[in-house]
């Protein structure tokens, strides 16, 4: 997570609010992923993915996805070996463009909030099934949203075991709600 805050230092202030995933005990995604928000098109995020690629020193690449959705990306290795994946995609024909958000938030914030969620996410057992953390900044405030798997009661436990934390466990899944030390509300879904 520092390692996503120490990018977002170098690369400075953006104009887009971000969602920055930090993938955990994972072989497959990039350990990094980094995108905008569903409110920004991808011409929005032509400079911030250009940017990012730059400090990644990499080429973004404009490719088909699906049937009429495109993506703008670039995937880096940072020193250390973290991989990076910064993108951006076209929204599917036929939806409604989304509504314009005045921005409250920063760059910087969420640097911030990624840095001071270091000692938490420090703290979560290895053991845990705990596939991965995003921060999104929603453009008036920061959302953090934790994503368990395998036994995912035990693993929804162990993430909030020292934070006050209401969670629901069902036979599909656990998801809750808990109170990070940074004051936001942490969101916890299972994934398969």
């Amino acid at each position: 997570m520092a390692t996503a805050a120490d990018l977002l230092d170098r690369v400075g202030e953006l104009d887009n609010p971000l969602q920055v995933s930090i993938h955990l005990h994972s072989k497959i995604a990039p350990d990094i992923q980094i995108g905008g928000s569903t409110c920004t098109s991808i011409a929005q995020m032509r400079p911030t993915v250009d940017r990012i690629a730059e400090a990644l020193s990499v080429k973004p690449e404009f490719n088909p996805v699906a049937a009429d959705i495109y993506s703008y990306r670039a995937v880096g290795t940072l020193d250390g070996g973290t991989t990076v994946a910064i993108f951006a995609l076209t929204p599917p024909t036929g939806t409604e463009p989304p509504r314009e958000r005045l921005r409250t938030t920063n760059t910087a914030q969420t640097a911030r909030l990624l840095r001071d969620l270091v000692p938490w996410a420090a703290s979560l057992s290895e053991g845990a099934e705990i596939r991965g953390l995003t921060i999104a900044d929603d453009a008036d405030d920061h959302s953090v949203q934790l994503f368990v798997a395998g036994d995912h009661q035990a693993a929804a436990e162990a993430a909030t075991e020292t934070l006050p934390a209401q969670l629901h466990h069902r036979w599909y899944g656990s998801d809750g709600q808990a109170l990070l030390p940074t004051g936001h509300t942490l969101r916890i879904t299972t994934v398969v």
